[in-house]
């Protein structure tokens, strides 16, 4: 596939965090962290505004997995920047995969609209 057909798979998604699984480490020693996060948010579809409301499972693996074990709880608010890919390869489950994350402060309600500087208002 020539470069100017390079095939995208970014994702970015803010999500409060429903569930943690232990840091667990492969047979190399790589950290692996699973989490459930669950997204609320108005979104525009051609002319139609649709209210999304649902939980997706992610994953970070190494450096970041690290960052995000030490820096999370039931409840935190995250914005997570990444791809989606299935857990393994005989797997056709989409994850977030999970390359950067920032915490955010929570907002007693998360389907507020974001203002054009990507901040919640």
């Amino acid at each position: 596939m020539s470069n100017h057909h390079a095939q995208r798979n970014q994702a970015v998604l803010t999500g409060v965090v429903q569930q943690i699984e232990p840091l667990r480490h492969t047979p190399a020693g790589v950290p692996v962290l699973s989490l459930q996060l669950q997204h609320q948010s108005r979104q525009q579809q051609g002319e139609f505004q649709r209210q999304l409301d649902f939980e997706l499972s992610a994953r970070a693996v190494g450096a970041v997995a690290q960052q995000l074990s030490d820096a999370i709880e039931i409840g935190s608010c995250l914005c997570c920047w990444g791809f989606m890919a299935p857990g393994h390869r005989s797997s056709s489950f989409l994850l977030l995969h999970i390359n950067r994350f920032e915490l955010l402060n929570c907002l007693p309600q998360w389907g507020q609209e974001e203002n054009h500087h990507g901040s919640r208002s």
